[in-house]
């Protein structure tokens, strides 16, 4: 019971603002969505979905904890891109390196 207790405070404090970069230990994520209004646009329309957004948030928490694959899979779709995929059809496209995770573009499956 005592170490659910220092859980659940640590799981708190942890909470960003959504949009805002997340930093936690010695990984950082960096949206680069913002950098072209294309993209902004898709993410929002994914993002109208509360299926999709709570896989896009859950990939990003995960990622950001150190978690390499958040999903139920990460596919590397070329040029050093990474898909990782949510099980609601939230999908969030990054390039990762030693210590920084660059979000370069949202977006979610319909499910059928």
């Amino acid at each position: 019971e005592f170490q659910s207790n220092i859980y659940n405070s640590n799981k708190k404090k942890n909470r960003k603002d959504e949009q805002s970069d997340v930093t936690d230990g010695k990984i950082e994520i960096v949206s680069k969505i913002k950098e072209d209004a294309g993209l902004v646009r898709a993410a929002e329309e994914a993002c109208k979905n509360a299926d999709v957004q709570k896989d896009i948030n859950h990939l990003e928490e995960e990622l950001a904890k150190g978690n390499t694959n958040p999903g139920i899979g990460r596919k590397p779709i070329g040029n050093g891109i990474i898909e990782h995929r949510g099980k609601n059809g939230g999908r969030l496209y990054v390039r990762e390196s030693d210590s920084v995770i660059e979000i370069l573009a949202k977006s979610g499956k319909k499910k059928s």
